[in-house]
């Protein structure tokens, strides 16, 4: 009954991707949800997390030693500093440094996207209020206009107060 449950919802997942075919990978994800199965016992005692392997498979962004998360006794006490620089690896490990990829020469120019890059440019350097979300379809372009964003901010194109800007590129499969 589990096992078939956990082919349902890969089956499901695969389906609202718009995809056609279910893969190994889609029921290695589809485990996480079982909590009580041997097998997602046997990959959380690896240490391994439902997102671990949806990053891996979306972009071969394998986790790194040391960046699991210690299960420490209840009412320990942690260090402040470790989140921090957990969350700087994190983002090492997990986004595309889209300024990076500019710098790089691996961004191409973008095209027609003039009104859409500089409207996130104004909302970035407004004082409060300052997160650009850029939402549509599949396609439409939304990571092409992160990208030439970024590229604008490398080629030193972009208002002063964004030079020292970094755009990270997270996606959540």
């Amino acid at each position: 009954a589990a096992f078939q449950r956990v082919v349902q919802r890969a089956i499901l997942h695969v389906e609202s991707s718009g995809r056609d075919e279910v893969t190994g990978a889609n029921v290695l994800v589809s485990i996480f949800s079982e909590r009580e199965s041997h097998a997602a016992y046997f990959l959380q005692e690896q240490d391994m997390t439902r997102y671990d392997a949806v990053n891996f498979i979306s972009h071969g962004v394998a986790k790194q030693p040391g960046m699991s998360r210690q299960s420490s006794p209840r009412g320990a006490e942690t260090s402040e500093e470790e989140p921090v620089k957990q969350g700087h690896e994190a983002l090492d490990a997990y986004c595309v440094d889209l300024n990076e990829k500019a710098r790089s020469g691996k961004i191409d120019p973008l095209i027609g996207r003039d009104m859409e890059i500089n409207r996130c440019i104004e909302v970035l350097c407004r004082r409060s209020k300052n997160n650009p979300i850029l939402v549509g379809d599949p396609g439409v372009g939304k990571t092409a206009i992160a990208e030439g964003l970024a590229k604008k901010i490398v080629d030193g194109e972009a208002p002063e107060i964004l030079d020292e800007a970094i755009i990270w590129s997270l996606d959540m499969g």
